[in-house]
């Protein structure tokens, strides 16, 4: 049995973490220059970039983890103009726009995809829902799924969800292998709390984290 600890949408309001022993970042955990509709997207990735280097350079976000040496697996959120990696250095994988990769930590196949629904076209990572159900479509078979955007119906409401049912569905259907875990946020009225479904643990940890054995 593994310990892990995910966290997600702390939008820069940063709080101490319990030991673990893999840690999963959903996004959002940046705040936004100034946060309205105004603000270009190229002046949200120079100020975000400008912060992610000052935090970098007084010793990074690992301080923040009860196990600073544990590996970290990381996916942005709508508000996250750049890469959260970066801040935390050591071990870490993130996920990319290519959601066919997969990483293997504590013998868990970890994939995930990047991407929320839209919502007013000034965030990042907006994606038409088709767009949306190809790249869902494209994550291969893991045991532990971790996006920003939150399953319809599950720990989440219709505004900024996505129907990833089908993507289970359509795997236990063809008796594929299904995820044991799926971690999201995006969705702060339903988190942080977890829920059990069809054997699979959903974890939305907005605005805080959720320790999970898994």
């Amino acid at each position: 049995m593994i310990r892990i600890v995910h966290f997600s949408d702390w939008h820069d309001q940063w709080r101490n973490l319990p030991s673990a022993d893999l840690y999963l970042c959903t996004g959002d955990m940046l705040r936004n220059y100034p946060y309205y509709w105004w603000i270009t997207e190229a002046e949200e990735v120079r100020c975000q970039g400008e912060w992610i280097k000052q935090q970098k350079d007084s010793g990074g976000m690992r301080k923040y983890l009860g196990s600073p040496d544990a590996p970290l697996v990381i996916v942005r959120g709508n508000h996250d103009f750049v890469d959260l990696g970066p801040l935390f250095d050591g071990e870490y994988f993130e996920v990319s726009h290519d959601s066919t990769r997969v990483v293997e930590y504590c013998g868990l196949k970890i994939g995930g995809f990047r991407g929320v629904p839209p919502i007013g076209g000034q965030w990042s990572d907006e994606y038409p829902r088709g767009e949306m159900k190809r790249i869902i479509d494209l994550v291969p078979e893991v045991d532990i799924l971790v996006s920003h955007a939150a399953p319809t119906n599950i720990l989440s409401d219709c505004f900024g969800s996505v129907s990833y049912f089908n993507w289970l569905e359509e795997r236990s259907s063809q008796q594929k292998h299904l995820p044991k875990l799926c971690c999201f946020g995006h969705i702060h009225e339903s988190g942080p709390q977890r829920e059990d479904r069809f054997g699979v643990i959903f974890s939305n940890a907005s605005c805080g984290f959720c320790v999970i054995d898994l």
